[in-house]
Formats: structure tokens, sequence, C-alpha cells
């Protein structure tokens, strides 16, 4: 089952640093329009990010390209100071087939650099990348927030990405009604939030924030922006729990006003009239009052007058 929430559109810009990024690297002779589409995955787990990413390329005959590259940030600034990131690339595929990278840190960014065999030229036709990358100390605390703040893509590149997607999957301790997402563009001196379409989905029973954008020119930046409470993306992701009402799978029952409060095993409230009265197995109150102070028989019923009252009864 899927369920979209809309965002509000009353969540205000931060910028934290604009050495935060994740950029698309163009080697020397990467062809404008040759980057169909690049996708990035993001998931959060264990105060690590494990990005998955793909690309589509194509290439002509009368454009020749290298190979294809990714570049990420050896620092970022936070409202605290410097923070350093470190990064593991898993595995690099290219058309499924294991494919050969270097990796270097240089100018503050660390690269991978995928290149053809002996620097050869791409044949034309389709090509297709995909690269796994474990991310650690990418996530930024900021009075009640963790927060993750990434450029898609710079704007330092010569290409223009015909379709530029970012998917971020969270922790099932998330309440959807908690995160703040959105993307946004910088060109020319410009921030413009309507380059970047962002969605919440629920996907297996977890939030998963989509970051869209089109036609993006190699000038132009795309940064995406996350944010939810304290504790969940960073350091123990247990602490938002503390407090509140669990399910048996560990995620929070959604409103704290159920603190308290009688909860029937679904999670929902018993209703409070019910308090102080007396209750029959399947829940129900057994009616009125009036019964307080009589004989009652075992289906909750009164033994009809008091003039039984001291005499010995059948069990009907």
């Amino acid at each position: 089952m899927l369920t979209i929430i809309k965002l509000h559109n009353h969540i205000s810009l931060i910028i934290l640093s604009t050495t935060i990024s994740i950029c698309l690297l163009a080697i020397n002779c990467f062809a404008e329009g040759n980057l169909r589409e690049a996708n990035s995955e993001y998931i959060f787990k264990n105060n690590q990010i494990i990005l998955n990413h793909s690309a589509h390329i194509f290439s002509d005959s009368n454009n020749y390209q290298k190979g294809y590259g990714l570049f990420f940030p050896l620092e970022l600034t936070t409202p605290t100071g410097k923070q350093s990131l470190s990064y593991n690339v898993v595995n690099v595929f290219k058309e499924q087939i294991k494919h050969n990278y270097k990796t270097a840190s240089t100018n503050g960014r660390f690269t991978i650099y995928i290149m053809e065999e002996s620097k050869a030229d791409l044949a034309k036709g389709n090509h297709y990348y995909n690269t796994q990358v474990e991310i650690n100390n990418a996530i930024v605390t900021n009075g009640d927030y963790d927060i993750f703040q990434w450029n898609a893509k710079n704007s330092r590149t010569k290409i223009t990405i015909q379709k530029l997607i970012s998917k971020i999957i969270l922790p099932n301790l998330v309440n959807p009604q908690e995160i703040k997402a959105y993307g946004y563009s910088i060109g020319n001196g410009k921030i413009n939030k309507s380059d970047v379409i962002t969605e919440i989905k629920i996907e297996d029973n977890k939030p998963v924030v989509y970051y869209s954008s089109n036609n993006v020119p190699g000038s132009k930046q795309i940064v995406i922006y996350l944010a939810v409470p304290k504790g969940i993306l960073k350091a123990n992701n247990s602490a938002p729990t503390i407090g509140r009402t669990i399910k048996a799978d560990g995620s929070v029952i959604m409103n704290t006003p159920n603190i308290g409060k009688t909860l029937k095993s679904d999670g929902t409230e018993v209703l409070d009239p019910k308090v102080g009265n007396t209750i029959k197995s399947d829940g129900s109150i057994i009616s009125s009052n009036a019964k307080t102070g009589k004989t009652l028989k075992i289906d909750g019923s009164v033994v009809p007058q008091n003039i039984k009252t001291g005499k010995t009864i059948k069990i009907k």
C-alpha cells in the first residue's frame, strides 16, 4: 500500500553550508545532454548512510567520453564547527558487471573515478553505471533536529541531466508528520524551490522522501534538505521513543496524547467513559450504574427484584 503525504508550504529554507555536496563529476569530455538519468538512493541505518547511485549515459559518434565519476565533501560546516566525513566504496558496476575505479582525496573532496580500460572512449550507445558507497558522519544535529542537506548536483558540470531523482529511505521510527523536507535549485544567484518536486510516501511501513527535477542545466545546483526530530538519524536511534507508546515492531504509536490512557492491542484508545465502570470481557460497559449493590447473574444482568436476597438461587 502506498500513501502520499502532502508537504507543508510554510517550511523555511535553511542553508547549513555550501560545502555539503555530492556532485556528478564531468570527466573533461562529457558532452552536453548525454546524461539521460541519475538516481541516488540514501538509506539511513545505524548512524550511517548507504548510497546507491545509478546513472544512464548515452554516447554518440560525435562526442567522446572517458568515463564517469562522483565526488563528495571531506568536511562540512555545522552550527557548532567543522565535521569530517569518511567514505567506503562497496562496489562499482557497469552494465551489471564489476568495473574498475580509483579514488582520490584532494582539494577537500573524495572522488570516485570510473574510467574505461586504458582510458578508452565509451562505445556508441547506452551505458549504465551503479555505485554503492557508505557515507559516515554526514548528519548534522542542530537544535531539536537531525539534518541531512546534500547537493544532488553541483553547478560546475558541463552537462544537462534530463532526469534527476533522489530518494531517502528513513527508519520506521520516524513519524511522517514530523518530517521537514524540500529541495531547491541555485542558479544565477537565485534560489528556486519550484525546480524540485518533493513528496513523502510510505513504502513497506517506512517513510520515503522523493526529490525530482527534469532537464537540469550544468550551471544549476540542486540541493536536497531533510530534518527530523533529534536522535532519529544520529546517535541513539531509540531515544525518540522514550515516553512514547511503542508497537511490537518498534515503531511509535502516533500522537503522544495516548500517554496515560488505556490502549487496545492495536494502539487505539479505550474510551475514557469506561473508567470506573464495570466492563464485560468484550470491553463494553455493563449498562447503568443502577446495578451497583444488586445481585448480578454471570451474564451481567440483574437478578430480578431484591426479594430473592437471602434465598438460595439457581445458576439461571
